[in-house]
């Protein structure tokens, strides 16, 4: 910026203005004649559009207080930051619609060096509901001046910390008013409200419900149960409290509840959105369930309002057209649609996990804290290695509702990933013991003994896994698998009929036959089964493992050594894969490649024989006399009656043989 004295040439510092105090006026009824002012004109609304709060904009004469206030000096404030208005539009009309339905943007965004406890302090000023505010100037002039001196503001933010606040923005026509009572008294007589009137015991534990609801949601759900008792009309409360049973992930007593809701009441919409979008995640992969869900998502899709937008996109989603969905859902604010947003991604042709990631960080941010979304949020940052915030979202849906089978599930796994056994079986324990009808965990109870090295006692976790899911190829299949390590072919074949007359595509059921049949030196039926699972599923470890073994018995060790590299891209730990792609380089020239698998695999697993004579092997066609002799001496000390050839003892005798005729620079 240029001063005076920058243009006359005088190089002395100017003394800074005096700073100025600055005032808010009320301008909302100044008369303008000139047009295109932002002032009000005559004959319009009460109040400048662009400073306009919620209520005003709504034309709720009797709802305005010093909080009206606040708003207005929240906007102005945001704008002198931004250096833009908060509420911009072509018209009053889309002022207006911003107002009432637009979240401010982050001023962070922006402006990332103002303070995190200003920017809080500001958006305490937005919220929509006026409870949310400063009660009046004072308030909002202590908490600045706290941030002024370094201090942690007192503002709260709308379901920061609270699932009340939400909850009562979500529910149509719900008079959200979180009264603080002590937790002492179970059955409240009346309480005063603001204003001197006397709450009812109903309306006291509504009010107590929200307070505690982000703390306690199965508290806050009976609380609110006990006042539908009391008052079982009031379909505001009964949304709510359907909202709070879908928390702690009581889907069949969330959907009870909003069937209760009669069809004529205003909170049907909103229900009948709530009950399709439950059906909607909660097997967001089967038909089953959104046959269960399309009568309400259609329902809510035919009815005016938020609900419509949507229910549209969620009906888009199962039509296969997540690029119409994502359009529809784009800037549009809610924790529905960021759920909704977060979901697409895995319709995506290429998902973006990260993505999903946030778009369920930003519908936890908006204060419902959802186990559902939890796990579905750490399902998304386990996929992309952000392994401790998987598990610290697994640790949060289960402090929601311990019995959560489907968390305690993906827990069990992340911990059976982190090589923690026994919380792993802990986990997989409590999840069969959560939901006895689901099979998924002790399919994958079985697989962790299978893993442990334990198959006869995976097969009892396999054949209850079949019973609970008896259209499902995969706990058959994978109890053939233990059949055939345990050498009961009869038995393995059996299962395999059985899992490929359910599914002829069943990857796994393949994969077991083909191993079966490699095994019996049937190369061709074996191949077979390989392609077709790997035409299923491309990057199947253990199919494109038994492939190259294939290979590998067919002379086709370049193309066994590329199936390999395809399964150690996806899984650099697959210790099987890395010793066989060492055997394969060193077939075909490739030493140095061979010498860094085979001395990776003797790194995490020192007594692997195989390994060490391989390794000899690679050294001694190197030229490498007596770091060959070493590897092939340590492969017969750990399988002495192992000489498979070319025989370990005449390589050692070569090599002490040229060590003998070397010189001493050469050795």
């Amino acid at each position: 910026m240029h001063t005076e004295n920058d243009r006359t040439g005088d190089d002395r510092t100017p003394d800074p203005p005096a700073p100025r105090p600055a005032f808010l006026a009320d301008f909302g009824l100044a008369k303008l004649a000139t047009t295109g002012s932002r002032l009000t004109r005559t004959g319009q609304a009460l109040g400048t559009p662009a400073y306009m709060s919620p209520e005003q904009a709504r034309g709720e004469v009797s709802s305005l207080t010093p909080a009206t206030d606040i708003w207005s000096l929240g906007c102005v404030l945001y704008e002198t930051l931004i250096r833009r208005p908060l509420w911009g539009g072509d018209t009053a009309a889309a002022v207006i619609a911003g107002i009432l339905t637009r979240e401010p943007r982050p001023i962070r965004e922006s402006r990332a060096d103002v303070p995190r406890d200003l920017e809080r302090v500001i958006r305490a000023s937005l919220a929509k509901s006026p409870r949310w505010r400063f009660r009046d100037a004072a308030g909002f002039r202590d908490d600045l001046d706290r941030v002024l001196r370094g201090e942690r503001p007192r503002a709260r933010l709308p379901g920061r910390g609270r699932l009340a606040a939400a909850l009562a923005l979500l529910s149509a026509g719900t008079a959200a008013v979180a009264l603080a009572i002590p937790d002492g008294r179970d059955e409240p007589g009346p309480a005063p409200a603001p204003g001197g009137a006397v709450r009812s015991a109903a309306e006291t534990l509504v009010a107590r419900a929200r307070e505690s609801g982000n703390r306690d949601p199965a508290g806050a759900a009976d609380r609110m149960g006990r006042a539908l008792e009391h008052e079982p009309s009031r379909n505001d409360w009964r949304l709510e409290r359907g909202l709070l049973l879908w928390a702690i992930a009581d889907g069949a007593g969330a959907r009870e509840e909003w069937g209760r809701i009669p069809r004529e009441a205003p909170e049907a919409r909103r229900a009948a959105l709530y009950r399709g979008l439950e059906a909607l995640f909660r097997a967001r992969d089967g038909k089953l369930a959104f046959d269960e869900a399309a009568p309400d998502l259609k329902r809510a899709a035919e009815s005016p309002g938020p609900e419509q937008l949507l229910a549209r996109a969620a009906l888009e989603f199962w039509n296969d057209k997540p690029e119409e969905a994502r359009a529809r859902l784009t800037g549009v604010p809610g924790w529905e649609a960021a759920v909704l947003r977060g979901l697409l991604e895995t319709r995506s042709p290429v998902p973006d996990r990260a993505r999903e990631a946030r778009e369920y960080g930003l519908a936890l941010e908006a204060g419902i804290e959802f186990a559902w979304v939890l796990l579905n949020r750490g399902a998304a940052l386990r996929a992309i290695g952000e392994t401790a915030a998987a598990r610290a979202a697994y640790d949060r849906a289960l402090a929601l509702q311990p019995r959560f089978g489907m968390a305690l599930h993906n827990r069990g796994r992340l911990r059976l990933a982190e090589g923690d056994r026994a919380g792993a079986m802990a986990d997989y324990d409590a999840a069969i013991e959560a939901d006895p009808r689901d099979g998924t965990a002790c399919y994958s109870r079985g697989m962790a003994r299978l893993k442990f090295g334990e198959p006869a006692a995976a097969i009892g976790d396999f054949t209850v896994a079949h019973e609970r899911s008896p259209e499902d190829p995969d706990p058959i299949a994978a109890r053939a698998y233990c059949h055939r390590l345990l050498g009961n072919q009869a038995r393995a074949e059996e299962d395999l009929d059985a899992a490929l007359a359910l599914d002829p595509k069943a990857v796994l059921a393949l994969v077991t036959r083909g191993n079966l049949r490699r095994e019996r030196r049937e190369l061709a039926g074996a191949r077979s089964d390989y392609e077709r699972a790997l035409a299923l599923e491309p990057d199947q470890p253990e199919g494109r493992v038994g492939m190259a073994l294939v290979r590998f018995s067919s002379d086709e060790v370049a193309a066994a050594v590329t199936d390999l590299d395809r399964v150690l891209a996806a899984d650099p730990g697959h210790q099987q894969a890395r010793f066989l792609r060492g055997a394969g380089r060193r077939e075909i020239g490739d030493l140095p490649g061979a010498v860094s698998d085979l001395e990776q695999v003797l790194a995490s697993e020192p007594t692997h024989p195989h390994a060490h004579a391989e390794l000899g092997r690679a050294r001694f066609e190197r030229g490498e006399w007596r770091a060959a002799a070493e590897s092939l001496r340590t492969f017969l000390r750990l399988r002495p009656d192992d000489d498979r050839g070319p025989g370990a003892l005449e390589m050692i005798a070569e090599c002490e043989r040229r060590l003998a005729a070397a010189t001493p620079a050469q050795r």
